[in-house]
């Protein structure tokens, strides 16, 4: 399944938000190439809980009015219930906003987007949905 985008995790939002201008340019070539940013709604809190300034939070509202960022909530009972599912996995001691993302990403076939190398390519936790929705 071709990728149709990426999705953003906490770490690459904080150095958003902190006016890192290697992070900044790409998501703006991303945004002009109209490469579709999924923006999920708990790294978004989590980002925002790292932030220390009024610039930093404005920083990562601008990447929420992207014209190809879409955000991504918790619409429905199973959203929730699936995060909580990942979340209870067996090494599932992360934070819900990477749990998110890694559910965004594999719901979407999109990879992850993020400035941490080290935990680059291995999710935080299990692999995605185990109902039958």
């Amino acid at each position: 399944m071709p990728s149709d985008g990426y999705v953003l995790d906490t770490r690459l939002l904080i150095e958003a938000g902190r006016g890192d201008s290697d992070v900044v340019a790409l998501l703006q070539v991303l945004d002009a190439a109209d490469m579709t940013i999924v923006v999920p709604a708990l790294a978004v809190t989590g980002a925002i809980v790292d932030a220390a300034t009024d610039d930093q939070l404005a920083l990562m509202r601008g990447i929420g009015r992207l014209d190809s960022a879409t955000f991504a909530g918790l619409a429905e009972y199973d959203d929730a219930a699936d995060l909580g599912a990942m979340r209870s996995e067996p090494h599932g001691d992360h934070e819900l906003w990477d749990v998110q993302t890694v559910l965004r990403a594999a719901l979407r076939g999109c990879p992850i987007l993020t400035v941490d190398a080290a935990r680059a390519g291995r999710p935080p936790c299990g692999n995605s949905r185990g109902n039958s929705r």
